[in-house]
């Protein structure tokens, strides 16, 4: 049997007799409205509230927009990005991972990590103990930290850890150790500069070590005048060491002809063109038929690109190119500045 219900003045009960909002929330059961139930909105609007708390619709928004809050007493709004400013995150986690664009899951949606701000910006690595450091993967690795296990030296090395493939490291005395390769100098005219040094020279000039070469050059026994001819050396035995603006020259050699050079006797084919000033030499051997005493001696003049040879009691003349003995080496060591 059914049964059929009426109110006090006899009437039956039917939803056409219910007034308006005569049904209470505690009526009706949770999760009892479905989104069937719901009136239809716009694609992308947000439910909220206002400020006298009735429900209201937001958005939609336009692309690149994000949801902004307005502050208390106005729903919130979409809103273009406003400018970065300076943030803090504390991660409680034992490794937190950026990925790039593109992979799914993204953490971090961006190609790079900024940290923005208009004073003093910091990216800080903080540790109790073990080394910090931050790890760039690819092609070839590498690492830069602070190595705790090495006294705390910061440390640049070819790999996924430190102490693994270190390359370069500064101590906290401040000791720089180039473990791997060679210190380059990329820049002609750049070096070392020892300018914080104390009490310089009265007449110093420069403190820029910007200059170190060492090699071989091609000596050639020639004479003040004439030409060259069917000249021809053996016993070639020359190098050099540059250090700045010092050259030292060495050279042992020995002419099986001279060909057509006449006049006093050099040698000719130095490295470097000498400076402003005359350097003199040392002599270690020197062949001449001449079988007088005279003193002999060497030096490169002023501007000069070859060794010249005196002699004579006072060094008043060059030695003649007719006195060389072509059966002996002549062996000369040179410094001077270019």
């Amino acid at each position: 049997m059914g049964w059929t219900f009426y109110n006090s003045s006899g009437q039956r009960l039917s939803a056409r007799i219910i007034a308006d909002d005569s049904i209470t929330t505690a009526k009706i059961a949770d999760d009892a409205v479905t989104l069937a139930k719901m009136a239809s909105g716009t694609d992308g609007q947000i439910i909220t509230y206002d400020a006298s708390g009735n429900p209201v619709a937001v958005g939609p928004g336009t692309d690149g927009q994000v949801l902004t809050s307005t502050g208390a007493g106005s729903p919130p709004a979409f809103e273009a990005l406003a400018g970065l400013t300076p943030w803090t995150e504390n991660i409680d986690a034992d490794t937190y991972t950026l990925t790039d664009v593109g992979a799914t899951g993204n953490i971090w949606n961006s190609t790079a990590l900024t940290v923005q701000s208009t004073t003093n910006a910091k990216l800080r690595l903080v540790i109790g103990s073990g080394d910090a450091s931050i790890v760039f993967e690819g092609p070839t690795n590498w690492v830069v930290g602070l190595d705790n296990s090495a006294s705390d030296q910061f440390v640049i090395g070819n790999d996924t850890a430190l102490g693994g493939a270190d390359k370069l490291t500064i101590a906290t005395g401040g000791d720089v150790t180039v473990s791997v390769g060679n210190l380059v100098i990329g820049t002609a005219g750049k070096g070392i500069d020892f300018s914080a040094q104390a009490s310089p020279a009265a007449g110093m000039a420069s403190e820029l070590l910007d200059r170190y070469e060492e090699g071989t050059w091609t000596a050639a026994i020639q004479g003040s005048t004439g030409s060259i001819g069917a000249a021809s050396m053996t016993g070639q035995g020359s190098t050099y060491t540059r250090i700045g603006r010092m050259v030292t020259v060495y050279t042992s050699v020995r002419a099986t002809n001279i060909g057509s050079w006449t006049g006093t006797m050099r040698i000719g084919g130095l490295p470097f063109t000498n400076g402003g000033i005359g350097a003199a030499g040392s002599i270690g051997m020197l062949s001449s038929t001449a079988l007088d005493a005279t003193v002999r001696a060497c030096h490169i003049p002023a501007s000069a690109a070859y060794i010249e040879f005196k002699a004579g009691s006072y060094l008043d003349g060059g030695m003649n190119l007719s006195e060389y003995h072509t059966s002996y080496n002549t062996q000369v060591n040179v410094t001077y500045f270019v």
